[in-house]
């Protein structure tokens, strides 16, 4: 599950035009995660409204039994 955590909020790092303020996609919902193991600058919670919360253990709790995520990780090539 970190896995998938790490490619879903870090995809756009794979595209190397993209510049990245503060180490996140300003356009995906990385600003409103709470997994990150790096203060987050930018980090908003207004819009929540606009991300689904997610209900289930292994995604609210069970992955950060593997470490929290870093701003700085990038998914893996494929």
């Amino acid at each position: 599950m970190r896995h998938a955590l790490v490619y879903v909020l870090h995809n756009a790092k794979k595209h190397p035009r993209r510049s990245f303020k503060h180490g996140i996609d300003e356009f995906s919902s990385a600003r409103v995660f709470d997994g990150w193991r790096e203060e987050v600058e930018g980090a908003v919670s207004t819009i929540r409204d606009a991300v689904v919360v997610a209900h289930a253990w292994l995604l609210t709790r069970g992955w950060r039994r593997h470490r929290l995520l870093s701003v700085w990780e990038r998914p893996a090539h494929e």
